[in-house]
């Protein structure tokens, strides 16, 4: 048989050698699996083998000729994941086997290739969790954040036409980045497809829609209102002070005033051209919102359902404010508002969402994120343990390893207070560590309001005997790091607790934490997807305090 470019003749025979020996060693990895597992273990046949079958496809590129491939797909003929005991071994449409069976056909623009646990390898230590009978990592110091290797180039190029097929043209090898997820236990591959869609032509589309509507035989050159078009995003749940859009926006107001006009931005008209220029740089958020792409497409709808438990609960006036501080008790008890931010930074606020208010308590789940994002969860938890007290969030007790229970309690929020100060930079100064705590709670919020109030920072210091009580009986435990200083850390907790935000910004916050470290407006990864995991699993089982 001969290759359909060079001519030049494939030793199929010696093809099938190589075919034979890729199978034996398939073979051979999975039965060391079943030695080291123990015979009563099943062997994992999805992915401890992926290396080892890329390697051996640098001999099968060798024998083929130079716009041929082999595609090596693991899994049954009927699984779509590739889920399976069986191995097959399919030929390029060049050798003139099977063309319609040459790669199975992808969903979407992407392919996502999902590995259920780390590549196995005798004396390498690391750990599947194959018949681990949990969803969390079993070992994670074995775990490298991002797993490389290199494989034929087997990604199908989308034709202009909308037909995805193999890409004869690419001879080169590629490698497969693979991210670890730790919250999922799992490492994703994402391919991006060789054709991509001309942009101009989706911007031209989009300029098209949205439009001022003229009448059929008007002689004006067709213009887009500004107004129109961002209420667009405002009725998606989309600001106008989102980050995400601030290029747009900008371009938008270097146009008005090169035009002298004084006007407003939404009384702005612009042409075609002037459109695609402002629209160029935020384009690929812009598309996406518009093609209705976020994690809550009727926002409208969504958002009446929260306007509607607004009402039913706005004249509660049962209960009182709160005055264990006695400035917190200055507070209206009539004040009412509720913000929402998605993952994919949604918002929707109503009521009284802007007035200024302490974090007290919710500021400890985030003194906890930032010490394990800092140190890690090995170092914090020498201090401060990580389940369920089971008494009151002040009481004078301690965990049988003489710590305090977690870290959402007083006496854990105290001694994340004292890890912060005394082993987080501890070449900085206290008023510096103050800046890097704030600066991570403003990186957190996406840059939305986080303020410091001093009068309750110092009322909470003047009334505080109840937490300078905890704080004296771990230093009788030895409970807080060496060469710790008790006032200074029981300072640092009441600025934390004194740090002032409002509904929007806390709303963003708590976004961030839903999307796994990442803050939606922004797109910002502040907090490792690790250290989200674990605030969140203390969050469920510790988060009420003593219910």
């Amino acid at each position: 048989m001969e290759s359909s470019d060079s001519g030049a003749e494939v030793d199929l025979q010696s093809c099938d050698v190589v075919e034979q020996e890729l199978l034996n060693l398939v073979e051979k990895e999975a039965r060391q699996d079943v030695q080291e597992k123990g015979e009563n273990k099943t062997p994992d046949p999805t992915v401890e083998t992926e290396v080892c079958i890329a390697a051996v496809q640098e001999e099968l590129s060798a024998l083929l000729p130079k716009r041929s491939s082999v595609s090596v797909l693991r899994g049954s003929e009927g699984s779509d994941q590739g889920r399976g005991s069986s191995l097959s071994i399919r030929e390029s449409p060049v050798l003139g086997k099977s063309p319609t069976t040459h790669c199975e056909i992808l969903d979407g623009t992407n392919f996502r290739l999902k590995l259920g646990g780390l590549i196995s390898t005798p004396g390498s230590g690391r750990v599947s969790r194959k018949d681990s009978g949990c969803s969390t990592p079993l070992s994670m110091s074995v775990r490298s954040e991002q797993l490389e290797y290199p494989c034929l180039n087997f990604v199908q190029s989308v034709t202009p036409a909308g037909v995805r097929e193999m890409d004869p043209n690419i001879d080169e090898h590629m490698t497969i980045k693979c991210h670890y997820n730790p919250i999922m236990d799992e490492y994703i591959s994402l391919s991006e497809p060789a054709y991509q869609e001309d942009t101009s032509d989706e911007m031209n589309t989009m300029f098209e829609l949205y439009k001022t509507e003229q009448a059929f035989n008007s002689s004006r050159v067709p213009t887009l209102n500004i107004g129109t078009f961002l209420k667009e995003f405002q009725n998606l749940g989309i600001r106008r002070e989102d980050p995400r859009i601030k290029k747009f926006i900008q371009n938008l107001q270097i146009v008005l005033k090169e035009r002298g006009e004084e006007i407003s931005l939404d009384s702005l008209d612009i042409d075609k051209r002037t459109f695609l220029r402002c629209v160029e740089e935020d384009y690929e958020f812009i598309s996406r919102v518009l093609k209705n792409q976020l994690i809550i497409p009727e926002f409208n709808e969504f958002c009446e359902v929260i306007r509607s438990i607004y009402m039913e609960c706005k004249d509660i006036d049962s209960g009182s404010v709160a005055s264990y501080i006695p400035q917190l008790a200055t507070y209206s008890p009539q004040y009412w508002g509720v913000s929402v931010c998605t993952v994919d930074g949604q918002r929707f606020s109503i009521g009284e969402t802007d007035i200024e208010f302490s974090l007290q308590s919710a500021s400890k789940p985030f003194t906890y994120a930032i010490c394990l994002n800092e140190l890690g969860s090995e170092i914090v938890h020498k201090y401060v343990g990580q389940e369920p007290s089971g008494r009151m969030f002040n009481e004078l007790s301690l965990d049988f390893n003489n710590k305090p229970h977690n870290p959402l309690l007083n006496s854990g929020a105290i001694m994340s207070a004292a890890i912060l100060l005394k082993l987080v930079k501890p070449e900085m100064a206290i008023s510096e560590k103050f800046d890097l705590v704030w600066n991570y709670f403003r990186e957190i919020a996406g840059h939305e309001h986080i303020g410091f109030n001093n009068s309750i920072f110092l009322s909470e210091r003047e009334t505080a005997d109840r937490n300078f009580a905890l704080a004296y009986y771990m230093k009788e435990n030895k409970c807080f790091p060496t060469g710790f200083n008790l006032q200074d850390s029981l300072d640092f907790y009441f600025q934390t607790c004194s740090m002032e935000v409002n509904c929007d910004s806390l709303s963003v916050l708590g976004a961030t934490l839903a999307n796994g470290g990442t803050c939606p407006t922004t797109e910002k990864s502040v907090l490792r997807p690790e250290v989200v995991r674990d605030v969140l699993s203390l969050m469920h089982s510790c988060g009420m305090y003593n219910y």
